[in-house]
């Protein structure tokens, strides 16, 4: 089981929102329990204007993170947002930060005062996978190509022509070997993730793993519209392509909808031991399995068919480690062709893809 250690491993959340509400179908009758991470979920998910989210993750900083997120849209407006962010320059951030400061909790306000560089950075760019994904980008990217050729592969508008430029011009042994050595399970263990994710993974060719997975990411959608690539080539967003919750139009719609995200700050295995029946219809998970052995994953659905109500829905991503629920769990019923359609659409490589499970009564 994942643990916190007081840092603040993701400032973006690094699931595709687009597959988590097609699996989710959130409306707004929905209670919707979510793993923070980063917070950009959560807040995706709330444009579909649900009763509530708890916004729950174990890691303090996270939920932190996510009212920094809410505290803006609720006090500034779009282009002072995106500034305080890091999507858009600024060198008044810390001025934006005290604009808001008064809206969060005490130990979120203190915690933030206390990491002034990374408000000044730019919250979005401060996590350490960000961190990781920032050194790939400096300082192993233009070792393998410049500038130009990765430019020309971030415009590229036909997915036919972007299939051929990486066959002929990205795929170069260079890429291949550097990619291998910055993308393997110790590289990963120490710098990227946490790593008590590694515990269970036993699969020593992760790096090759995630290789094939890039590859399919690249010949099912354009780099240019996939706004998670486009941050780790270039580190900032195109306007075009941004999470959910950074449109315009999606700012001004959270600011009617945030109130009704409350933010808890415990495991989840606690904090589903103390829910009644049937409390929530939708559940994301995030990655929560991990990190988890069999028998905390099994612990952990036997308690999540039990709060989630009939005709109730769960969505969670693997990575390099399997996870399912055990053939006990029979109201779980498992949605294989939504599955294999959102795995085909998610824009994220390293994941082995999206889970999708409906509750029946």
């Amino acid at each position: 089981m994942r643990k916190n250690k007081g840092t603040l491993y993701y400032s973006q959340c690094w699931e595709d929102p687009q597959v988590l509400r097609k699996a989710l179908s959130p409306h707004p009758n929905d209670s919707i329990l979510s793993i923070t991470s980063g917070g950009d979920n959560t807040l995706a998910l709330s444009l579909s204007a649900p009763q509530e989210i708890i916004a729950i993750d174990s890691n303090p900083i996270e939920n932190y993170l996510l009212e920094l997120k809410i505290a803006g849209i609720k006090h500034l407006n779009y282009d002072s947002y995106l500034r305080l962010l890091g999507v858009r320059p600024s060198t008044e951030r810390i001025a934006l930060f005290e604009c808001i400061a008064d809206d969060l909790s005490a130990e979120a306000r203190r915690w933030w005062q206390f990491h002034h560089q990374l408000l000044r950075k730019g919250v979005i760019h401060g996590g350490k996978l960000e961190r990781y994904f920032s050194f790939f980008r400096r300082c192993i990217l233009p070792v393998i190509h410049s500038h130009r050729t990765r430019a020309q592969f971030s415009s590229l508008d036909d997915i036919k022509t972007q299939e051929r430029f990486y066959a002929e011009v990205w795929n170069t042994r260079k890429w291949r070997f550097l990619f291998h050595g910055f993308f393997n399970k110790h590289f990963l263990r120490w710098f990227g993730r946490q790593p008590e994710l590694f515990a269970f993974t036993e699969d020593q060719s992760v790096s090759e793993r995630y290789l094939q997975r890039v590859e399919r990411v690249f010949s099912s959608g354009l780099v240019c519209q996939n706004y998670f690539l486009q941050y780790i080539l270039w580190g900032q967003y195109d306007e075009e392509a941004k999470p959910p919750y950074l449109t315009e139009d999606s700012f001004l719609q959270l600011k009617n909808r945030v109130h009704r995200i409350k933010i808890v700050h415990t495991s989840l295995q606690d904090y589903l031991r103390q829910c009644p029946v049937n409390r929530f219809s939708k559940a994301n998970l995030s990655d929560i399995f991990e990190g988890c052995s069999i028998s905390e994953t099994n612990a952990l659905f036997s308690e999540l068919t039990r709060v989630l109500a009939p005709e109730g829905r769960l969505a969670y991503w693997t990575n390099l480690v399997e996870r399912e629920p055990s053939d006990h769990h029979s109201r779980l019923r498992h949605e294989y062709e939504l599955e294999k359609t959102l795995r085909k659409e998610d824009r994220v490589f390293f994941y082995e893809g999206i889970h999708c499970y409906q509750v029946t009564s």
